[in-house]
């Protein structure tokens, strides 16, 4: 069985991969630790994991700093269907249907009768725990009745809420909620990275304009006339190779310093580096 899937980067650019029988993938910002690297400053260094299991495609969360939401909810570990949207920062992932067989599409159908998943979940509960069937909400207690527990974990569908496991008790936040959360954090989230993509903009053509000017001043020994205006001088026959110079060297310094696994300048100075993990 082999499923594909597209990835839609923050920079417009897309990814694929594809999931075969038994092998996971992991996605993350460090292409050491991960199969796939996802360029994205809000992305942690080893961010998810796809795999297959029993036809049936799952998709974890590792432990990442901003998590991992389909439709817009936050989950640990949720099974996939095609036409679910996965989203990890400011990258989101589909299933690339037109590269999948006809069986393998089947495998990944939803077929059951609620269609309208954004407001179910996937709850993993660890069979060690004990766990009052009548200290739970009611929803969850007719998934319980209706589930056999397995030797390890189990899944539970829970609508209109989503869980959040403790020790011996469960508490619940308000689906909609956690949807309104999100919606600001991510409008937060892609201020913060247009606020640092103008300052790595604006540090680049600071160091080109002063490579210029230094070498006009010390190298060149030239002034510029009164008589012309600065855009045109620079242009001109004595500053060009200077000028081209001064632009390339300028535009390698900003792609050096915007792939920094460590976040670029911008992305520090503005906070946006604090939201991701190393």
């Amino acid at each position: 069985m082999e499923v594909y899937f597209i990835i839609y980067n923050s920079d417009s650019t897309q990814t694929h991969f594809k999931l075969v029988n038994d092998d996971p993938v992991t996605l993350g910002r460090n292409e050491d630790l991960c199969h796939i690297h996802v360029n994205d400053n809000i992305v942690s260094s080893k961010h998810c994991m796809f795999y297959l299991k029993n036809l049936a495609v799952f998709v974890k969360d590792m432990n990442s700093k901003n998590g991992v939401s389909i439709d817009g909810i936050q989950i640990t570990r949720q099974r996939i269907y095609i036409g679910d949207e996965i989203q990890i920062g400011n990258t989101t992932i589909h299933f690339d249907v037109d590269k999948m067989d006809t069986q393998t599409i089947e495998a990944c159908t939803f077929t059951g009768t609620n269609r309208a998943r954004e407001i179910s979940m996937t709850l993993d509960v660890d069979s060690t725990k004990t766990m009052t069937i009548a200290a739970l909400d009611p929803v969850l207690q007719a998934a319980l009745k209706k589930r056999t527990p397995s030797s390890s974990q189990r899944e539970i569908q829970i609508q209109k809420a989503q869980p959040r496991a403790t020790a011996n008790k469960f508490s619940y936040k308000p689906i909609k909620r956690i949807d309104k959360v999100k919606q600001v954090s991510r409008f937060y989230l892609s201020l913060l990275s247009f606020i640092a993509s103008i300052i790595d903009i604006a540090i680049t053509l600071s160091i080109c304009f002063l490579f210029i000017e230094l070498s006009r001043e010390f190298h060149l020994g030239i002034k510029q006339p009164s008589n012309i205006n600065y855009l045109n001088f620079i242009l001109g026959s004595k500053m060009f190779n200077i000028t081209i110079t001064s632009i390339v060297i300028s535009l390698a310094l900003h792609f050096i310093n915007r792939s920094r696994k460590s976040g670029s300048i911008g992305a520090k100075l503005s906070g946006l580096s604090q939201y991701s993990t190393n």
